[in-house]
């Protein structure tokens, strides 16, 4: 049975009970693929979160990254690349791929005022990070690039004090 490294039953944490158990000086939140809606409208469950890290203290957001619809190759239940499931998949990326600039403006207006919002298209959308596995998913070369330039961008952007009413600080 596999079972998600933050909770000894197997069992999705609520985000709360993460927060509550975990030390942390700073919470990132990253989103991937999964989080984009079909439309280009982040749920306004994202602020409600947001609320939640930023009470731990320090906190940013990392958005999804672009997506590669050439490089998809297509899934069903019982086979893997099927010229009808190859069609389907590359056609869902696209559409994704497409809402991904509406879904950045709507998750900016949701949680940036609360805690910052790293963009990780930049890092994403050319070179080694634009290599997906599947059109979604990156591999280790890929995904190390990406996390390079992500915490470069993460270690530019100043954390808010827990005492600053959400001010940026200066440390």
């Amino acid at each position: 049975m596999n079972q998600h490294p933050c909770d000894p039953q197997g069992a999705m944490p609520k985000l709360a009970d993460v927060l509550k158990r975990t030390p942390a000086d700073k919470v990132i939140v990253a989103l991937g693929t999964n989080s984009l809606p079909d439309g280009t409208t982040a749920s306004p469950i994202y602020t409600q979160m947001a609320n939640m890290v930023r009470a731990k203290g320090a906190c940013q957001w990392i958005g999804p990254p672009v997506l590669n619809p050439p490089q998809a190759i297509g899934w069903s239940s019982h086979k893997r690349g099927s010229v009808e499931d190859l069609q389907v998949s590359r056609e869902r990326i696209s559409r994704l791929q497409a809402n991904l600039d509406g879904f950045y403006t709507s998750l900016s207006a949701k949680v940036d005022g609360i805690c910052p919002l790293v963009d990780s298209r930049p890092a994403t959308q050319s070179g080694p990070a634009l290599e997906t596995e599947d059109g979604i998913h990156r591999g280790t070369a890929a995904g190390r690039v990406w996390a390079a330039a992500l915490s470069n961008q993460i270690g530019t952007i100043p954390a808010r004090s827990r005492t600053s009413g959400g001010a940026r600080s200066t440390n």
